[in-house]
């Protein structure tokens, strides 16, 4: 699902992982002054879909095995680029020789590739000091809980904070199945539409064939995920119970 991320772009020195866990790959060099409004301008030319280059140093795996491994093995790693989405980048504020600004994103858009980007774009090296991730999907921070809460609170009452597995996915789309259905999906079968007591939209658009659905009980709890096939059909691709 999309992202949302608070971060700062560090200009002056760029590193090899293009964060600041990477080692330098140079010593810092003069920033010239920056203005709110030139900044601007250069992150909005990454709004859109773009083609990135994965950092070497990520989970992207080549011929099975994450980038990462290799690159501290030595190897040359060489990713070819990827088409990704950004949706917007806003609250872009200037300091000294940072940018600070909120990032929303598509999935597999590496931010810290973006932050080495627009310090190219701005004709000096750059990398990402901070990143704070606020939402994924439908789950922002205001629903999260906090180190705190979880250090005062017992074993009952988390499991009260744990959210239904049914909550997980507000897009797909929905299928209450009945005492038919439930049989079908105990012995593996695909659910045929007299298994299906109703059928709901999710938040994205109408589902199609191959794509995911939530296979429900008549109480609301979460009984499988499956694929919708032709006709109706549904083949359940996980199932919980």
């Amino acid at each position: 699902t999309d992202k949302v991320y608070e971060c700062v772009m560090q200009l002056g020195w760029a590193t090899d992982t293009y964060d600041a866990d990477g080692e330098a790959l140079a010593e810092p060099v003069p920033v010239p002054e920056l203005d709110l409004e030139s900044v601007s301008v250069v992150l909005g030319e990454f709004v859109g879909e773009i083609e990135q280059i994965p950092p070497v140093f990520s989970a992207k795996k080549i011929r099975g095995q994450p980038a990462y491994k290799r690159a501290r093995r030595g190897e040359v790693v060489v990713h070819q680029p990827v088409a990704v989405t950004i949706y917007d980048i806003r609250d872009v504020c200037v300091d000294g020789a940072a940018i600070r600004c909120v990032v929303h994103c598509g999935s597999g858009t590496y931010v810290r590739t973006l932050a080495k980007d627009v310090g190219d774009r701005l004709g000096v090296p750059a990398h990402l000091a901070e990143l704070r991730r606020t939402r994924v999907g439908s789950f922002g921070l205001e629903g999260a809980v906090t180190w705190e809460e979880l250090a005062g609170t017992g074993e009952q009452e988390l499991w009260d904070r744990v959210l239904d597995p049914a909550a997980m996915f507000p897009d797909w789309a929905t299928a209450v199945v009945n005492e038919i259905g439930l049989g079908v999906v105990a012995n593996g079968g695909v659910i045929e539409p007299n298994g299906v007591e109703e059928r709901r939209r999710g938040s994205g658009a109408d589902p199609v064939h191959g794509d995911w659905v939530r296979v429900l009980r008549s109480d609301g709890s979460l009984l499988a995920a499956a694929e919708l096939l032709p006709g109706g059909m549904l083949q359940p691709r996980v199932v919980l119970a």
